[in-house]
């Protein structure tokens, strides 16, 4: 890092954007010179994406003096707030939303306000089934005409149209806007995008009658759904927001936010200039927007949906995005409240980390590097990404096939000692090939996280999830557990440790998994498969094996500490427990052994000692 030089303080209300340009125009006068962009305590909100390239190089963006200060006493939002907020008698509140989109995500006092739904979540049965879907559907997916058929008449329970439904797939969700509502048929917006199916017994696709019929679905966004304290909904004929408050909310101080901007930040460097030593620490980054498109959107795994359009308008975006952003860090911020992504790193991002961060409470993923398309280009390759030290909890708010932490096409990286938990799916995915296919993808290594409470909805993943072909890799040391099973979720099995297709030249070792929904490992073969097991900690349910392998079908079970009983895994010198061992030993098991935020990041994120 250059020596600091310059220090330019802003104060609340100041732009952002001219600070930027200020530092800038120092940095023409003194190249290769440290600038600090100091904020001093209070909120920024920006109206626009605070975009930063090579010409911010040597900046430090730090929350008020870099020493005394934390996250929280600097806010930079997205959003805006509501205001001329009216009480109605029946003690809810209403503002209005003036020009423009109406709103799709909530913000009270800088957290996720849960939007309403109906059925009810605390419901005996929250989801409703359905019967089938008509639709002329193109090549595409384009369908001029979709209209979902509910298994069971709701009974007058729903509006005759101004809401979305949510189905709940196999590995993330569908979700589109009701044009009408006749009994069991709901005619959806049009054009409606549905993924195209491209073999008969693909998973997680809408146009399958089959699987169609074991998804279940939820509607939500209407002033009719609100029931519980912190709910909300749009009313879309008056272009009013409908919020029921909790108990001590004040109409004159709580802030009632929605997003305007989809990015707070976006790195745009280039091969020919990447963005170097850009640094921030000590921010609260927050508010941002993820709108529903015209199309709705039909989801996959990570958040991520294939479709006609350009990608902007179907995938959630990231509050903070980068390329090409060389030897930078983002140290002791929060990423909290947030419509689509937290962070994304993406191509020809090189040696940057990520150390004691809260990353809480999106609609997307929580932390995002690599990409997901190899290049053959190596100055496109993301390298040397840390991701250390942070909480990431209560992602895919919105988008439920999203992950905690999503590692794509990379190499040299690490993700350490993180905290992650309270996730719809996956709790880390690393890889993003189908196959045994070489890539750039190497020496990754997840060590030492503390994984629980995740696959709260959706099927077939697991707390940590591994992909394609990562000579050199190894998932060491982690701590899995509570890995759940939604009695709705008609995926495959959920797994702690779940290698699939393609996983190859990885070691699993020195991990602790109990508390699975499925077997604590499963490996898919299907693809290609070449893996180490070896030395963990394994506390398989009384009725399940230590793990599995498919294909073949029936599957090929590991029930002892080592054996070999499929040539693609050597099995070795692994623990298997009951869980009533397990409960008598795990203190001495574990030992010594630490999981998860060490040292002062740790109580900086309110975690338990």
């Amino acid at each position: 890092m250059a020596p600091a030089s310059e220090t330019i303080l802003v104060k609340p209300g100041d732009s952002l954007i001219a600070a930027r340009d200020k530092a800038r125009a120092w940095h023409r006068d003194h190249p290769g010179k440290l600038v600090t962009v100091s904020l001093e305590p209070g909120s920024y909100i920006l109206d626009r994406t605070l975009v930063l390239t090579a010409e911010d190089t040597h900046t430090l963006w730090q929350g008020g003096d870099g020493v005394t200060s934390n996250a929280g006493d600097v806010i930079i939002s997205g959003g805006v707030r509501l205001t001329d907020i009216r009480v109605e008698p029946d003690g809810t509140w209403r503002a209005p939303l003036g020009e423009g989109p109406l709103g799709e995500q909530l913000f009270v006092d800088a957290a996720w306000a849960e939007i309403a739904r109906w059925p009810d979540p605390d419901d005996a049965e929250p989801m409703l089934a359905l019967a089938r879907l008509d639709h002329d559907t193109d090549a595409e997916g384009l369908a001029r005409n979709a209209v979902l058929h509910l298994a069971a008449d709701p009974a007058g329970r729903l509006p005759s149209g101004g809401f979305t439904v949510a189905v709940m797939k196999d590995w993330a969700l569908f979700r589109q806007r009701v044009a009408a509502a006749d009994g069991t048929a709901l005619t959806l917006a049009s054009p409606t995008y549905f993924c195209p199916v491209d073999e008969p017994k693909a998973h997680n696709h809408m146009v399958l009658p089959p699987r169609l019929q074991g998804f279940r679905l939820w509607a939500e966004g209407h002033p009719d759904f609100i029931s519980r304290p912190g709910e909300w909904a749009v009313d879309a004929e008056r272009r009013e927001l409908v919020y029921k408050p909790r108990p001590g909310d004040d109409p004159a101080r709580t802030r009632l936010a929605v997003p305007r901007l989809r990015q707070l930040v976006r790195i745009e460097g280039t091969a020919a200039a990447p963005v170097v030593e850009l640094l921030f620490t000590n921010l609260t980054w927050c508010e941002t927007a993820d709108p529903l498109p015209a199309t709705g959107h039909d989801g996959g795994q990570a958040a991520t949906v294939y479709g006609p359009q350009p990608r902007e308008d179907y995938e959630p975006q990231a509050a903070i995005e980068a390329t090409f952003w060389h030897r930078g860090t983002l140290l002791r911020c929060r990423i909290t409240a947030i419509g689509g992504h937290g962070l994304a790193l993406g191509a020809g991002c090189r040696e940057v980390g990520v150390r004691g961060c809260l990353v809480t409470d999106l609609g997307g993923n929580g932390v995002m590097f690599g990409v997901k398309r190899d290049s053959d280009n190596e100055a496109e390759h993301v390298a040397s990404v840390q991701v250390a030290d942070c909480l990431v909890q209560r992602a895919g708010r919105t988008w439920a096939g999203a992950v905690g932490i999503w590692q794509g096409f990379a190499n040299d990286s690490l993700i350490a000692h993180n905290r992650v938990r309270d996730l719809p799916y996956t709790g880390i995915s690393a890889g993003w090939r189908w196959s045994i296919e070489p890539s750039s993808a190497r020496n990754n290594r997840i060590i030492g996280n503390h994984i629980s409470d995740v696959m709260r909805l959706l099927g077939d993943g697991g707390g940590i999830y591994t992909l394609g072909h990562q000579p050199d890799s190894e998932v060491a040391g982690n701590l899995i557990h509570d890995i759940h099973r939604s009695a709705y979720s008609h995926g495959s099995p959920n797994n702690g440790i779940y290698p699939d297709q393609g996983s190859s030249g990885i070691d699993y070792h020195d991990n602790v998994v109990f508390a699975t929904a499925g077997t604590p490992i499963r490996f898919h073969g299907l693809g290609g498969l070449d893996v180490k097991a070896r030395n963990n900690i394994l506390v398989p349910t009384d009725d399940q094996a230590a793990g599995l392998v498919t294909p073949p079908y029936p599957a090929i079970y590991f029930r002892q500490a080592g054996e070999t009983v499929d040539p693609r895994v050597a099995w070795s010198d692994n623990t298997i427990l009951t869980p009533a061992d397990w409960q008598a030993r795990s203190g001495e098991l574990l030992d010594g052994r630490h999981f998860g935020p060490r040292g002062p990041y740790r109580a900086e994120l309110g975690l338990e000692q």
